[in-house]
């Protein structure tokens, strides 16, 4: 039984892809991490970032090399920059060619961490189709500061301000996406609004996310506790 479309092309009932999106700080990794308990594969992204200490699952490209894969529909993704000069921002994929090999797997469950700024694009549900698209944000931008302390992370003022401007921004992207194409499989969940206690919004964001892709509870339960 086929029952849903990723890059134009039907998945098996035991394949699944999973796109988390949003802004740096919202639990996202940690999400994804956990979903490996129940045979999902965060799939390598493809940036053209400079490597940070504590990188994992990333390929590192230039960005003519990046440019070339999205204009050449090799890449699935998104460049914040201008592409015409390749200048200012970065871009973040993932290698198409890559993503249909793992989906020859007929139990292949995909992790993505496409970037919100995609909802913006006019193609993004046909590239994405009706697979389960979770957008995680912050109902208060300072919370990302709160975020980045807890983690023992210092950041300089004008970082601070650029993040807090980037929620404010992806945050709108979601609402203006949720209100202008109604995709049923998409779904924003706010991650500051489970109460202060981070370790027990922690949980009950997970407890959100687990809901969405039908993981159940009792199963959900018992792996949170290890």
């Amino acid at each position: 039984m086929k029952y849903k479309e990723f890059l134009g092309q039907s998945l098996l009932a035991q394949q699944d892809v999973v796109s988390l999106l949003g802004p740096s700080g919202t639990g996202k990794s940690f999400c994804a991490i956990f979903l490996e308990k129940f045979g999902y594969k965060i799939v390598p992204q493809i940036t053209t970032r400079k490597p940070r200490p504590d990188d994992k699952h990333y390929t590192y490209v230039s960005h003519k090399q990046f440019v070339d894969g999205l204009n050449n529909g090799k890449i699935l993704g998104y460049y914040s920059g201008d592409i015409k000069t390749l200048s200012g921002g970065n871009g973040y994929g993932y290698s198409i060619e890559k993503l249909k090999e793992l989906l020859q797997n007929p139990t292949a469950k995909l992790i993505l961490f496409p970037s919100a700024y995609e909802l913006q694009e006019s193609d993004f549900v046909k590239k994405y189709g009706n697979t389960t698209k979770i957008a995680i944000t912050f109902l208060n931008p300072y919370t990302v500061v709160k975020r980045a302390q807890y983690a023992g992370k210092v950041f300089s003022s004008d970082e601070i301000l650029s993040r807090i401007n980037m929620v404010k921004e992806l945050t709108t992207a979601m609402n203006q996406y949720a209100n202008r194409v109604h995709d049923k499989n998409f779904h924003i969940i706010l991650s500051d609004s489970f109460g202060e206690n981070r370790q027990q919004s922690e949980k009950e964001q997970l407890k959100q996310v687990c809901k969405l892709i039908n993981i159940p509870t009792n199963q959900f339960e018992e792996y949170f506790k290890e």
